[in-house]
């Protein structure tokens, strides 16, 4: 995954939240709306109603809530191996200095854990870049259905909006 590249499951979810239209076919703002559909596929309604269908619609956020919370565990562990290969990599100049090393050695410990320092912050500005991506269209989406927030997703909302405040780069 390169650093402009969001996970699959990233993208779909902020997708959806970008479309601000709900799932259900029974809501004439919806691209599926029709009249002859006797039951929704999404909420099992036999109601034509012009409504927005509220568990089809509360299912994103829910969703995008998981996944926030997902993205921050990987984060976390992204985190942690980050400090590791870093502190490794300090390590392996120092051992530079050492004269029982070979230069060959030396040169090599240093180049495997300078890159396993590299790839392990690029990691972590992946899993930030799409935090705050998801985290973005969530709170657009929410700002579109307003009542819709159920205690969870909120909590999780404004946990991760702590978060990603404090995080640094």
């Amino acid at each position: 995954m390169s650093s402009n590249e969001l996970p699959v499951a990233v993208k779909d979810i902020v997708e959806r939240l970008k479309l601000q239209l709900p799932v259900c076919p029974y809501d004439r703002r919806s691209p599926l709306y029709y009249d002859e559909m006797p039951v929704c596929p999404v909420c099992r309604s036999t109601e034509n109603g012009p409504d927005l269908c509220k568990s089809a619609d509360t299912r994103i956020m829910d969703e995008a809530a998981n996944l926030i919370t997902s993205l921050r565990d990987q984060l976390a562990k992204a985190e942690a191996e980050r400090d590791v290969a870093l502190r490794k990599r300090n390590g392996a100049i120092g051992l530079r200095v050492q004269a029982n090393a070979s230069r060959d050695l030396q040169a090599r410990i240093a180049s495997d854990e300078e890159g396993r320092a590299r790839r392990a912050e690029a990691m972590c500005a992946d899993l930030a870049n799409a935090l705050k991506r998801t985290d973005e269209c969530l709170h657009g989406f929410a700002d579109y259905h307003p009542g819709d927030m159920t205690a969870d997703v909120a909590a999780v909302f404004h946990c991760n909006r702590a978060a990603l405040a404090s995080y640094r780069k």
